[in-house]
């Protein structure tokens, strides 16, 4: 995925298939409802360190090791 294809998603502002997750406190508790409930639909984009309203506001240490773990 490119920068061009992140922007272009959080241009279209969260849905049914893409949630915004603020990581700037750690992992939300609710990135688990979230995963779990894509999982089990149509799936969908968790894009973690963007807030609700699309800013891009990075991650904790603790998100990114998250990340790197997977």
């Amino acid at each position: 995925m490119t920068l061009a294809d992140l922007q272009h998603i959080i241009q279209q502002g969260e849905s049914e298939r893409i949630e915004f997750k603020d990581a700037t406190k750690g992992l939300p508790s609710s990135f688990y409802e979230t995963a779990v409930s894509f999982s089990n639909t149509a799936g969908g984009i968790v894009l973690l360190g963007v807030n609700d309203n699309g800013r891009i506001i990075g991650l904790t240490e603790e998100g990114k090791k998250f990340l790197l773990n997977r």
